[in-house]
């Protein structure tokens, strides 16, 4: 299931499908995208996909986002759907069954969903705090059973609230749309509340309760291997110039960046093995 705008990519990822998968593709977009041009697939749902977010810095799609995932994945015929963005490339089957089977465990109390896989690029690492920015799934793409992804993105109306009651710390937070959905997600199925202001500038690193920091990381750990199997699949260049060293992605101060930001398998298959061990 393909989401989002239609981009100059959008193409060639319908194609590359395509060339390794024959089952049902569906392409959820917005409906004042031109479709002209593009490789058939086997659903179109266009519809309006909401306003944007003002105010929110890198969060302004974020209801959109999340309408055209939850719509397309429900169009789904498929017990497991893949869903990816419109401007991805998908050279490969990821097979979902035999990953999930190496990954089972789980702890009680931080379970909300079967377990999810979710690419490396674009998942932060949250032992990294040279970003501050734990609670970052990635939105590149992720695979699971059809009924857990619905309730991934069946979020609105609480996410709603949860921007209405904390829109003007929020505005003044450097906090991304990735974060803004798992984060309500916790507190929707868990009860984990980490909108509190202290907590999310904690979050941020912008406090000295370094304490309260590094709690608030070892729980985050379990929600993150409880829930989601990070793997190294179809990564993008950008990925590997930074896992083999290379700092000048684009951060201003990429000088000072230690290594990748980005939560390698390696360091997902270690704190699996001391958690579950």
């Amino acid at each position: 299931m393909i989401a989002g705008d239609i981009r100059g990519q959008t193409k060639s990822c319908i194609d590359d499908i395509k060339g390794w998968f024959d089952g049902e593709i569906i392409l959820s977009t917005w409906n004042d995208q031109n479709l002209s041009g593009l490789p058939k697939v086997s659903k179109i749902i266009q519809s309006d996909h909401g306003p944007t977010i003002d105010g929110l810095k890198n969060c302004t799609n974020l209801l959109r986002m999340i309408r055209s995932r939850l719509a397309g994945v429900k169009e789904s015929s498929s017990e497991i759907v893949l869903v990816t963005r419109t401007d991805n490339i998908h050279k490969g089957m990821i097979e979902y069954q035999s990953i999930v089977a190496r990954y089972p465990a789980f702890m009680n109390g931080y379970k909300f969903s079967e377990k999810m896989v979710i690419p490396a690029i674009g998942t932060v690492n949250p032992d990294h705090q040279y970003w501050g920015k734990p609670f970052h799934i990635s939105d590149w793409w992720i695979m699971g059973r059809k009924d857990c992804i619905v309730n991934f993105y069946d979020i609105e109306k609480e996410l709603k609230n949860n921007i209405e009651q904390h829109k003007e710390h929020l505005k003044s937070v450097n906090i991304l749309a990735e974060q803004v959905v798992f984060m309500t997600v916790l507190k929707k199925f868990l009860g984990v509340d980490l909108f509190e202001e202290k907590t999310l500038t904690n979050n941020i690193l912008t406090a000295n309760d370094k304490d309260s920091y590094s709690r608030i990381i070892s729980e985050y750990w379990k929600w993150l291997l409880s829930n989601f199997i990070v793997i190294e699949s179809n990564q993008h260049k950008l990925y590997h110039n930074i896992k083999y060293g290379w700092k000048d992605w684009g951060d201003e101060n990429h000088d000072q960046c230690p290594k990748n930001p980005y939560l390698l398998k390696e360091i997902y298959d270690k704190k699996y093995s001391e958690v579950f061990s």
